[in-house]
């Protein structure tokens, strides 16, 4: 029989109320251990929604926790299939729009890492919505340790979801708030900011802040559980480091920082200048982590980008992790890794940050840094996590005035979104 830490049993107490939730517990607490417990303890079919390097993991997890419980894991839609004697079922978000079979079969959802559906606009979270509600869903759990990344209107989606539940009405939400326009309006600061596409000026709008915190905890009270690495587990405490390697003057960083703060998204030259800057300080970050090694064991260290990622990690004589490492290959390295037999994994943040376990290190360099300030958070819980015994130091490698800049601006963000969650 499996057990539960005390904050574990009463997440799966407070789903099992509530049937639509937001399970929001921080990064390496167990919020799919939590998800499949209810599922075994509701007697529900699940179906399991994950990113696509996650999904052998929950395979993985169902087997050791709950042998003997039937598993069907789909790696495309052309696998897809009516279902009859399986308690849990497992695809990646690229093919929701295909699921209806599967939607028709489950009893329960369980949306891993759910701040994918953030985007209202993006076809997963549209599809999500509609074969939630089409098929009135008995539950739909939400797991995320950080239910907003960058902006509080990112919240919409999954209290809209959550607002779907077919036999308790939660309250007037989707009456209110009939888009995220209307809920960023309400919930937010609009404002106006200038930017420039060549010459030309451009206005632009942006939300920013957050207000109005007793009515969203309402609309919260029902649906979201929320409990964090610092408050259920006795961790050492953090430190950060900065490494400064030049204080040269780069306006073109912050200005494609500014521009990515007004558009809410990257552009493609403002990525451009991102990747240089980050490529730029590749040598002295080489050296940096050889030196680290000589005090410690094992060093994780991540970057924004491929380019980068791949210089470090011929500098440092490893393998670069990035989106087009295959799945069980990421998986195989983190497994080495944690057993000690390399000293040092060097990835980009949005291929290797979320669902691996990274606690054999208790040192991570930031050659760069993503821009939205969930991302690195969640690249810093990868060592951050139950069963860390010593103290976690993250270096941030600074190669400029608006890296440093930069850095200021993502904390302020941050302590903005840990307000509202």
């Amino acid at each position: 029989m499996y057990s539960l830490m005390p904050f574990q049993r009463e997440t799966v107490n407070y789903a099992t109320k509530n049937p639509y939730s937001i399970l929001a517990l921080g990064m390496g607490l167990g919020k799919s251990f939590c998800a499949l417990a209810t599922a075994v303890e509701t007697n529900s079919k699940a179906l399991i929604i994950a990113p696509a390097y996650l999904r052998l993991k929950w395979k993985a997890e169902i087997e050791k926790f709950f042998p003997g419980k039937i598993v069907s894991l789909f790696k495309n839609d052309k696998e897809f299939y009516p279902l009859w004697d399986t308690d849990f079922a497992i695809i990646s978000y690229s093919y929701v729009g295909k699921a209806d079979i599967l939607f028709e079969w489950a009893d329960m959802v369980i949306y891993d890492e759910a701040h994918y559906l953030k985007s209202m606009s993006a076809k997963r979270t549209e599809d999500s919505h509609r074969l939630i509600f089409e098929n009135s869903i008995k539950r739909c759990l939400m797991l995320t340790g950080t239910p907003i990344q960058n902006r509080v209107y990112e919240f919409y989606s999954m209290i809209a979801l959550s607002n779907y539940n077919p036999t308790i009405k939660k309250s007037d939400f989707l009456e209110r708030f009939e888009s995220y326009v209307d809920f960023a309006n309400h919930f937010s600061y609009l404002k106006e900011f200038d930017v420039y596409k060549g010459n030309k000026r451009v206005k632009v709008q942006q939300w920013e802040g957050f207000r109005n915190k007793e009515e969203l905890k309402g609309y919260l009270k029902d649906c979201y559980i929320r409990f964090t690495t610092d408050e259920v587990l006795d961790l050492p405490e953090s430190l950060h480091i900065d490494v400064p390697i030049s204080y040269e003057d780069n306006p073109e960083l912050l200005e494609a920082f500014e521009k990515f703060t007004a558009k809410g998204e990257e552009t493609s030259s403002a990525s451009n200048v991102k990747a240089k800057a980050a490529l730029a300080k590749v040598p002295f970050t080489v050296d940096y982590v050889k030196n680290l090694l000589d005090q410690c064991e094992q060093v994780v260290v991540y970057t924004d980008h491929v380019e980068s990622c791949l210089a470090l990690a011929k500098g440092l004589g490893v393998s670069g992790i990035t989106g087009q490492t295959d799945m069980k290959i990421r998986q195989r390295l983190a497994d080495e890794f944690q057993a000690g037999k390399n000293r040092v994994i060097v990835a980009t943040i949005g291929s290797f940050s979320t669902g691996i376990d990274l606690i054999a290190a208790h040192n991570m360099v930031f050659n760069d840094f993503n821009w939205v300030p969930g991302n690195m958070e969640q690249a810093m819980y990868r060592i951050l996590r139950i069963g860390q015994k010593f103290r976690c130091i993250f270096h941030r490698i600074i190669g400029s005035i608006q890296d440093h800049t930069i850095i200021g601006k993502l904390e302020e963000k941050m302590k903005t979104i840990k307000e509202v969650i």
